[in-house]
């Protein structure tokens, strides 16, 4: 995975895209779309020609600076909400850009409705509800920073993605030999607060694991440990087709959910929480030993859809590691989560990485046990 920013960098990256970030409350039969063409040239001297979709709002003149390029979120956004098949909409943009135009204008002036349109810079990034509560980066860290900052929490890589926002920090006296057969390996107890303000995902936070001699990382899912908010609230019942001002983001529950955050800080904090993730981790070491490395490795890519890079990264960190138990398994596919590129997916691997660790033992040995096809 990419290097990720400390927490002067998730500031600065956070305060740089305030400056250029507009959202807009728009009328769909106000909403131009339209695409545009780009020739590139390949590596064999070829001209490739693609076009990109675009929109404005009002009738402008397509070229004019109030134009948008469309970011794939917002697309796949807009084929859903419009009940243009995305693969469809996808096969248009190719080969026939103004019958997909065709489609979308027809779509967007039949069935009028207000959405929430969200741009930075010159992108449109989201095509959401009227109903899309805004409860932005800027917001999360205005209100938990204090909070991470009282309980003396260290910053660890943090990360910015089109849609995400990946904030983590870790206890420093929060630590715990979690080995079963040998003294030294330390765990230590963190946390991240995961937010989009794209639609794809909850104001999240939750407890993560981080293993001191290798860094690997674990993201804990189990529910009874996170604290989530929805981006969903009041309709806006004023007028439409106009920009949303800043000082407008809706926060009727902030003072509720900031008490929670708090208490759930605390929770973690008293060892209770903690004490229970290391117990699951001590016990997974337990578990029945993998038979076959390939085949088990491919039974986890299956249930797991990883890709062919993933399965083979996965494959190699299984055989260093040299631990054939749940916990091994899991610390292979923590380790390749370092190795992808997109943070996106790296914490999501770190998600599954957990799942893996916390599977049911029947569901274990059929991967423990996974026969060569």
């Amino acid at each position: 995975m990419k290097q990720g920013l400390d927490q002067y960098g998730v500031i600065d990256a956070i305060k740089r895209n305030e400056e250029i970030k507009h959202d807009f409350l728009a009328s769909t039969e106000n909403i131009q779309f339209s695409t545009k063409q780009t020739i590139s040239i390949d590596e064999d001297d070829n001209h490739v020609t693609t076009h990109s979709p675009m929109f404005a709002l009002s009738n402008n003149a397509i070229g004019t600076a109030n134009w948008y390029d469309i970011n794939h979120t917002m697309a796949t956004q807009m084929s859903n909400k419009l009940g243009v098949p995305k693969s469809y909409w996808d096969k248009c943009l190719k080969s026939a850009p103004l019958l997909l135009k065709e489609n979308v204008d027809h779509w967007l002036y039949e069935t009028p409705k207000t959405m929430m349109v969200r741009t930075l810079g010159d992108t449109g990034r989201a095509f959401l509800s009227d109903r899309y509560a805004r409860y932005d980066h800027f917001d999360v860290l205005e209100k938990i920073m204090p909070i991470m900052s009282q309980w003396n929490m260290e910053f660890r890589d943090s990360y910015i993605t089109d849609d995400k926002m990946y904030l983590r920090a870790t206890f420093p006296n929060m630590e715990c030999d979690v080995s079963a057969k040998k003294v030294g390996d330390i765990v230590r107890l963190g946390l991240m607060i995961s937010n989009s303000e794209t639609g794809m995902g909850l104001l999240e936070a939750g407890p993560i694991i981080e293993r001191i001699k290798c860094l690997n990382g674990w993201v804990v899912t189990d529910r009874k440990y996170a604290v989530k908010r929805k981006h969903l609230g009041s309709k806006w019942e004023d007028s439409i087709d106009r920009e949303i001002l800043r000082e407008e983001t809706i926060v009727q529950q902030d003072r509720a959910w900031l008490m929670t955050f708090e208490d759930h800080v605390g929770n973690l904090f008293n060892g209770t929480t903690f004490e229970e993730i290391t117990d699951k981790i001590i016990g997974s070491q337990d578990s029945a030993e993998v038979e076959r490395a390939e085949p088990a490795v491919k039974e986890i890519t299956k249930r797991y859809s990883f890709s062919d890079r993933e399965r083979e990264d996965i494959y190699e960190a299984f055989l260093t590691g040299g631990d054939r138990t749940k916990w091994g398994m899991s610390n292979a596919i923590t380790n390749a989560a370092q190795k992808r590129v997109s943070a996106d997916r790296a914490v999501e691997m770190e998600s599954i990485g957990w799942n893996v660790m916390n599977m049911s033992n029947s569901h274990w040995e059929s991967v423990a046990f996974a026969e060569a096809a």
